[in-house]
């Protein structure tokens, strides 16, 4: 397990708001090259009308954790999506967003996809397991709260703003007290 403190990642504007990098891979890559395989970030809308950075040859998986958004492609079909509703599109296609919102993003090769990426948030405390296989890689960021992650060698406290990937086979179990916000996703390759 290997937890990433977030007050320490980039922050750079785009057209409609803010981004933070919270995590690429590979480590190495750069996000402006574009050499990277995914790309994890949150990113804040913060003017009522904007369009989205294109990013051909990737895929986009979005989940809106704080607000709501519209989203229309190169078609009259628009999407709305509320907080904690993730959705998926091609980064080739010009997309226009309507809203305010903060957004947990993965961007994608094809060959790479995105698993299980949801919010969670209970009122009462719950337990969830995951067993990883070959070739996934488990991420966990704490919105608010604080959270206890589990496996058969550790006990890591994860405290809020902080992300940890887990990129082995094992069984993890992941320790959520009430009022806990946390964003959960696997990455298979």
């Amino acid at each position: 397990m290997e937890m990433i403190d977030t007050a320490n990642c980039t922050v750079t504007p785009w057209s409609g708001g803010k981004t933070t990098e919270l995590f690429i891979f590979p480590k190495n890559a750069e996000f402006q090259s574009g050499n990277f395989d995914f790309r994890i970030s949150t990113a804040t809308v913060e003017i009522e009308q904007s369009s989205y950075t294109p990013f051909p040859g990737f895929i986009r998986d979005l989940l809106v954790i704080e607000g709501e958004i519209t989203l229309q492609h190169d078609s009259p079909e628009k999407h709305s999506i509320r907080r904690g509703e993730s959705y998926q599109f091609t980064g080739d296609r010009h997309t226009y967003c309507v809203g305010l919102a903060t957004n947990f993003n993965i961007i994608h090769k094809p060959q790479i996809k995105c698993r299980e990426l949801k919010l969670h948030e209970y009122s009462d405390e719950k337990i969830i397991s995951h067993q990883l296989q070959k070739d996934q890689i488990f991420f966990l960021f704490v919105q608010r709260g604080m959270v206890l992650v589990l496996d058969q060698e550790q006990e890591l406290k994860v405290n809020e703003k902080m992300l940890i990937f887990i990129s082995t086979e094992k069984n993890i179990k992941i320790i959520l007290p009430s009022e806990t916000s946390v964003i959960t996703a696997i990455m298979e390759y």
